[in-house]
């Protein structure tokens, strides 16, 4: 004969399992992978250009929704974005491409000076930039790409009326090795390198009247 109280251990132990999960604490929780965190950066290579007497002042740039948020994000079709709450910017967008654009210009020498948004000192001209576009195009599966489209617009001061000098739209649609955030983290920078070339040449252009 089984020993009865053998029997009422037995009984019992489905019932320990179900309270364990239950009683806080004890539950089995489920691991979520950690969030990381990116930057964009685009660094200028080459000698300084024929520097023009104007100063600049490059002002914070804006965004156009949903690309003013430092979630990453994906367009799976035509009509259809995904975001990625795990993989984001370490600032907003908006805030990394104004840095870098204006450390960009000051490397590049087509200023006498480049000013951040808190300087007191006078500018003569003003550039203003729009986030038009910033995610992961992977409607092609086989050739994913970081996209990317600034709108970039240089202003002569004028306390009457600012004069556009340039208003013009850049966009980039790099080609990934992979769907990994890191490359495609990568793939942003060096769109962001290829549209501050254009910005440059397209200012060089322009060195004449910029004074």
């Amino acid at each position: 004969m089984k020993n009865p109280h053998c029997l009422r251990t037995l009984c019992l132990l489905p019932l320990l399992a179900v309270a364990l999960v239950l009683v806080p604490g004890c539950s089995l929780k489920q691991a979520y992978p950690a969030k990381s965190t990116f930057t964009l950066e685009a660094i200028r290579g080459g000698t300084p250009a024929r520097t023009s007497p104007a100063v600049l002042r490059v002002r914070p740039f804006t965004a156009v929704a949903p690309f003013d948020e430092r979630m990453f994000r994906s367009r799976i079709d035509d009509v259809r974005f995904e975001s990625d709450f795990y993989n984001e910017f370490i600032f907003t967008p908006r805030t990394l491409m104004s840095d870098q654009t204006r450390l960009w210009l000051q490397s590049a020498g087509l200023f006498g000076a480049v000013l951040d948004p808190s300087s007191k000192a006078e500018a003569t001209h003003i550039l203003e930039g729009s986030v038009n576009a910033l995610y992961a195009d992977l409607r092609d599966v086989a050739a994913p790409k970081a996209v990317m489209e600034l709108r970039l617009l240089l202003l002569k001061d004028s306390s009457a009326s600012p004069e556009i000098v340039l208003d013009k739209t850049y966009r980039q649609a790099v080609t990934l090795e992979n769907r990994q955030p890191a490359t495609l983290a990568a793939g942003w920078s060096k769109g962001l390198v290829q549209i501050l070339t254009a910005l440059e040449q397209d200012l060089a252009g322009k060195i004449a009247t910029l004074r």
